[in-house]
């Protein structure tokens, strides 16, 4: 399933990068889709230059942006990338004037109220949308028991209340500069306007947290994805695509909390 998750979406990347080439306009899409593209045909006199596609993608997506790299080489294009949090490389467009024929990021409000403000996106398409998770490592499975399965028979309450205990280290990519850790404040709030009226409830549960140093701030997903993996940290809330591709072990949140949906 991972290997036919990345290959769908690197062919929907792929097609669309090459589509852009020959379709001159394509309309917006407003969603809260997770994960969106922006895209300036590639400009240049000589023909090493046209040949030349600089992509900005969020960090989580670079083995995408790898595959894709693949195929676009034996196409005879050469590809430049860097990987880091969506909003941080949307700033350094604005801010630095770096190069991007090919903007990958993880949530559309980035073009939105970046980019587009500043005059650096004009469109962008949204080709694919997530949903929020919780994400644990192998090594913290039988600690989350407890949280776990208060989550599997639906008990919200008692859920946020034992993970957001101090019985477990969590992990947030910086709000700053990844839409996954904004997006984990506002599940929080809409959690906590959900089982109490208040939407700064469990926002304070998790400040205390964080200055019990329960809380561990990564750069971005990529980051947060590795702390995972080592045990570093128990848990995270992250979109659902991310722990396919990276085959996280992971439990669904109910669809009133995930913002699957904006309706």
């Amino acid at each position: 399933m991972k290997k036919n998750y990345i290959l769908v979406l690197s062919t929907i990347i792929l097609g669309f990068l090459i589509g852009v080439l020959i379709v001159p306009y394509i309309y917006p899409s407003h969603s809260l889709g997770q994960v969106t593209t922006y895209i300036q045909t590639v400009s240049g006199d000589s023909a090493s230059q046209q040949k030349e596609v600089y992509v900005l993608e969020a960090a989580t997506l670079k083995p995408l942006v790898d595959m894709l790299r693949n195929v676009m080489t034996s196409r005879g294009y050469i590809v430049y990338d860097e990987a880091k949090g969506s909003l941080q490389l949307a700033r350094e467009i604005n801010d630095l004037g770096k190069r991007a024929d090919l903007f990958i990021s993880i949530d559309s409000e980035v073009i939105e109220k970046v980019l587009m403000p500043n005059g650096s996106a004009s469109w962008y398409i949204v080709i694919a949308t997530s949903s929020m998770v919780l994400v644990y490592g192998n090594a913290s499975e039988d600690r989350l028991k407890k949280p776990l399965n208060m989550l599997a028979r639906g008990d919200l309450k008692g859920f946020f209340e034992e993970l957001l205990s101090g019985n477990y280290r969590i992990g947030l990519g910086n709000p700053d500069n990844v839409p996954q850790g904004y997006r984990t404040l506002i599940m929080l709030k809409l959690a906590g306007l959900m089982i109490w009226g208040d939407e700064g409830y469990y926002i304070d549960k998790f400040n205390k947290l964080q200055k019990a140093g329960k809380v561990v701030y990564t750069r971005d997903a990529a980051a947060l994805v590795a702390q995972l993996q080592t045990g570093a940290i128990d848990a995270s809330f992250t979109y659902l695509h991310e722990a396919l591709l990276y085959n996280l072990k992971h439990a669904r949140l109910p669809k009133e909390l995930d913002l699957s949906d904006l309706s």
